[in-house]
Parts: structure tokens; C-alpha cells; sequence
């Protein structure tokens, strides 16, 4: 009886996001560390359209990102550091590739080219995810599984916005919302994936599965509530019957 007692319940969550009070101090002058060096590299850097952002300034913050990972993700076991560099990390490749495209490809053959655009957030989409990839082969930080999802995410309605382009615009958008719910429902299925593979709550995979079900939710309700056209306001009894099953 005091053996199984001691065993945690099915329903114990064990969430790590702060792992004690340095944390706080060490992700604060992390940000400012980083937010530093993205200012020099927009002073230094070539710039999207003059004063846009620079792919130098992305590189820097996915630099920085990576070495302090390093130390503080890899070594110290910090939880609220590492999902800060790691955000920051995925953003920075996102924007390095993003902006160093349009500026390979030249400013002006963005303007008034839909396809072009929805090009390079693919690209930048598939770079963010392979990074992120990276990042968890190295560190393993629960977060890094969602990060990566949605920019997958992020690439597949690219897309779809691609192939869509030549749609009329109400069309399009029902047909958008219709791909981000299926997506979220992916995402759901997968994170309930890593939910499985540890009932106990013993492991980080849970913690994966908890931000993977965070980046689920708005892709599941968000897209149904416009497809009912609750965004733009009102609604019949069913309708909101609906959204309270949505919330169940």
C-alpha cells in the first residue's frame, strides 16, 4: 500500500515552465541580451525596404539563441530560458531565411506577386521547422515539438494561399479555415499521441503534449467559430449549442 501510495496518480500533471526564482532573472536578461543584439543587426545589416528588418539581426538572435542554450538548457536544466531561446532561436531562422529571400530576390518582386510572397513564407516556414528540429535533437525542450508544428503549420497554409490565389476572396477564406481545422485536429491527434505514450505524467512528453494542445486549440475553435460566422457577430441557439460542445 505505501509502494503504490508513493507512485503518482495518472492525473498528476509534473509542468515544468520555472524551475526556480533564476529563472526569471536569467530569461530577463536574456531578452535584453537578445533584443540588443537584433538592434545591431538592423543598425548594421542590409534592410528589407530601407528601414524594414535585416537578415543580419535574425542571425545574430539565432546565434545568441543557440549558445546560450547551451549552457543554460543543455547544462543548467533552466525551464523558462530554454523556452524563451527556443522561441527566439525558431523566430530568427524564420526571419533570417524570410527577409534574407526577399532581399536575394529583390523588393520588387514581392510587389503585387501573391505567389511570390506565399513562396517565401513557405521557405521561411520549412527552415523555422528543420531548425527547430535541430534544437530538439540537441536540447530537447518540450516546446520545441510545437514550435516545429507550427511552422509546418505555418508553411501548409502558405500553400494553400499559393494554390488558392487565383480564388474570389470569401471562397478562399471558408477554404483556409477548412485546412486550419483540420490541421488543428492533427496537431490535437498528435499531442494525444505523446499524451499516451506517458499516462503516468512522469516524463517531459508530456509537457510536449501540453504545448502541442495549446497550439491546438485556436487552430480548432477559431476556425469554427468563422466558418459559423461568429466572428463577424450574432448567432442562432444551434449555433451556440455548438460553441459550448466546441468548449465541453
Amino acid at each position: 500500500m505505501a509502494e503504490r501510495s508513493a507512485l503518482p496518480s495518472v492525473d498528476e500533471e509534473h509542468f515544468r515552465l520555472i524551475t526556480g526564482f533564476n529563472d526569471i532573472f536569467v530569461s530577463i536578461a536574456a531578452a535584453i541580451l537578445l533584443f540588443s543584439l537584433a538592434w545591431i543587426g538592423q543598425s548594421i545589416g542590409p534592410r528589407v525596404d530601407f528601414d524594414g528588418p535585416s537578415p543580419v539581426s535574425g542571425l545574430l538572435v539565432a546565434g545568441a539563441a543557440w549558445g546560450l542554450a547551451e549552457f543554460f538548457t543543455k547544462k543548467r536544466r533552466m525551464a523558462l530560458p530554454s523556452i524563451l531561446l527556443l522561441l527566439a532561436f525558431v523566430l530568427a531562422v524564420a526571419e533570417t531565411v524570410g527577409t534574407g529571400l526577399i532581399l536575394a530576390l529583390g523588393e520588387s518582386s514581392l510587389e503585387n506577386n501573391d505567389s511570390m510572397a506565399m513562396a517565401v513564407l513557405a521557405a521561411s516556414g520549412a527552415l523555422a521547422a528543420a531548425g527547430a528540429w535541430l534544437h530538439w535533437r540537441r536540447f530537447r525542450v518540450p516546446i520545441t515539438i510545437a514550435a516545429g508544428a507550427a511552422s509546418l503549420v505555418g508553411m501548409t497554409i502558405a500553400m494553400i494561399f499559393y494554390v488558392l490565389r487565383d480564388s474570389p476572396d470569401p471562397e478562399r477564406a471558408n477554404i483556409v479555415y477548412g485546412f486550419v481545422l483540420l490541421l488543428g485536429i492533427g496537431v490535437f491527434l498528435f499531442a494525444m499521441w505523446w499524451d499516451a505514450s506517458d499516462p503516468r505524467r512522469e516524463t517531459r512528453r508530456s509537457d510536449v503534449a501540453f504545448w502541442l494542445h495549446l497550439l491546438a486549440a485556436p487552430m480548432i475553435v477559431h476556425p469554427i467559430f468563422a466558418l459559423l460566422g461568429l466572428t463577424q457577430g450574432g448567432g442562432s441557439v444551434t449555433e451556440a449549442l455548438i460553441v459550448l460542445l466546441v468548449y465541453v
